[in-house]
């Protein structure tokens, strides 16, 4: 293993279904996440792109912005949280935070 992730989370949303690290399809992006993203429209809108959403936690909508905005995916964002994304096929590690309102 290249990079190891770590987290505790409080669990709100999506208990069962948002177990953590949360991984794309063929297991090359993979997200720890903790907070919330305000505009659940993304996911709608993930949704309409063609991605299949396997649970309704904000994680998951991660993995899927990164898989089609790489980086800039951080500009489609709204909330309070902070990440890490490993993506193993470009060898990059994403460290985002947002600052307390």
């Amino acid at each position: 293993m290249e990079v190891a992730l770590g987290m505790r989370r409080l669990s709100i949303i999506d208990v069962s279904g948002g177990q953590q690290p949360i991984s794309n399809e063929d297991g090359s992006i993979t997200v720890v996440f903790n907070g919330e993203i305000y505009n659940p429209v993304v996911s709608r809108e993930l949704e309409a792109s063609g991605h299949r959403l396997r649970t309704h936690s904000d994680t998951e909508v991660l993995v899927h912005l990164y898989e089609d905005f790489g980086p800039e995916m951080v500009t489609r964002l709204h909330g309070m949280f902070a990440f890490a994304i490993w993506d193993s096929r470009n060898r990059v590690l994403l460290i985002v935070a947002t600052e307390p309102a």
